[in-house]
């Protein structure tokens, strides 16, 4: 039986109007959820839902926001007729026949209309195409929605956000646990260093809080922390005995993080490097932190970690490899030149000599004649000009191979 109460649904809809929208989409809904149709046009549960899938989703429950009705106004983002878009009903991650039904807080749940799988409910999240099965009939995925277990704790995490010391006081006071987590498993200090708030960290780790708490990813404080490019809060965190080298279960440490396009701060990076932060031997992914570093022109963190002992060779080996994958690409992307400037830079840094660099340069593609000569050239000439010029033998090499010449 279904636990929450659906209201603020549309005006009651006619056996003719769901005939008319069943003629369209070419199938015939399935009877539970034409009953609730009948029942409920459309329409949101009073209270915050939660419901628990057959398929595993991130979080592990959702949330209905509302259900979607047939209303007068087909042009409404919350009508059925706009769902339906031009008559199709989608095919999504090889499950064809699926009707969109209602808008969920993590995507979009949809009810399949026919062949085996009719009855059947899904949902799809908001980042990504698969589908994950929620239940094995309408009925039995009303029946399935209750109160949300976490309710109760949001209050604190908008507190949180807010920056509000006070009111967060006020909550832990009242009873919620310290270590209380949000669906997506965040612990109240985590989500502190997501929402860029150092008085709420400083606040919580004095109140107690675990500061090397995981997620079920393996990720800590620590993370949250250097992804929202908080330098307070990283700071806060390692006093209070944060693990400035600790890895997610994908192996991406702070300093990694830091190094990452889409983040990337050379005063981060020199900030975790000064906090302890070391040289990975390399990630999952087979990564080299100091390749990384070179490339993005962060000579600072470059010294001190060649100076810590980080592998000079491993890192041009691995910058050597974006060369590679990029020239082979064949695309106009191509970022040959500012890779092998990096090169020479670490070169330069580590006095290792180029006799020794090219050792591990070479190994990389022992079949590309015209990449090594390119290499060779620039790497070995102390002039200048010519050192640009052999750099540019990188784009012709890429506009040979591009015509069908040697290949790796």
């Amino acid at each position: 039986m279904m636990q929450l109460e659906i209201i603020n649904s549309h005006d009651p809809v006619t056996t003719a109007a769901i005939s008319s929208f069943e003629k369209r989409c070419g199938v015939a809904l399935p009877q539970q959820y034409t009953r609730f149709l009948r029942a409920h046009n459309g329409g949101e549960f009073r209270g915050t839902p939660a419901y628990s899938t057959i398929d595993k989703i991130p979080g592990g429950v959702g949330g209905v926001d509302y259900f979607f009705g047939l209303t007068k106004d087909r042009r409404t983002y919350d009508d059925l007729w706009r769902q339906l878009g031009q008559g199709e009903l989608e095919t999504i991650d090889r499950i064809p026949n699926l009707l969109g039904v209602a808008q969920d807080a993590c995507g979009m749940v949809y009810i399949c209309c026919k062949g085996k799988y009719q009855g059947n409910v899904y949902i799809r999240m908001l980042d990504g195409a698969n589908l994950y099965l929620v239940s094995n009939s309408f009925d039995a995925f009303l029946d399935s929605v209750s109160p949300d277990p976490f309710e109760s704790t949001i209050p604190v995490f908008r507190v949180v956000e807010a920056g509000d010391i006070d009111a967060l006081q006020g909550q832990i006071a009242a009873g919620i646990d310290i270590e209380t987590r949000n669906a997506e498993q965040e612990t109240l200090l985590m989500f502190a260093c997501k929402v860029k708030s150092p008085r709420c960290v400083t606040w919580l780790l004095d109140a107690g809080a675990q500061v090397n708490a995981v997620t079920d990813q393996g990720k800590q404080a620590i993370h949250f922390a250097t992804r929202a490019r908080v330098l307070d809060c990283v700071r806060i965190l390692v006093a209070r005995g944060a693990n400035i080298n600790a890895t997610t279960s994908s192996g991406e440490s702070p300093l990694f993080i830091s190094l990452e396009r889409v983040c990337c701060w050379e005063r981060l990076a020199e900030l975790i490097v000064e906090l302890g932060g070391d040289e990975i031997a390399a990630d999952a992914n087979g990564r080299s932190a100091l390749g990384m570093a070179c490339q993005d022109g962060y000579r600072g963190v470059c010294t001190k970690l060649i100076e810590r002992g980080a592998n000079v060779e491993q890192a041009i080996a691995w910058v050597v490899k974006q060369i590679v994958t990029d020239s082979d690409a064949q695309t106009w992307g191509f970022t040959g030149l500012r890779h092998l400037g990096a090169v020479d830079e670490l070169i330069d840094l580590s006095a290792k000599g180029h006799t020794l660099a090219m050792d591990a340069v070479l190994a990389i593609a022992p079949g590309r004649a015209d990449f090594h000569q390119a290499l060779q050239t620039a790497m070995h000439n102390p002039d200048e000009d010519i050192r640009d010029c052999a750099k540019d033998c990188l784009e012709e090499a890429r506009l040979s191979k591009s015509a069908g010449d040697s290949s790796l």
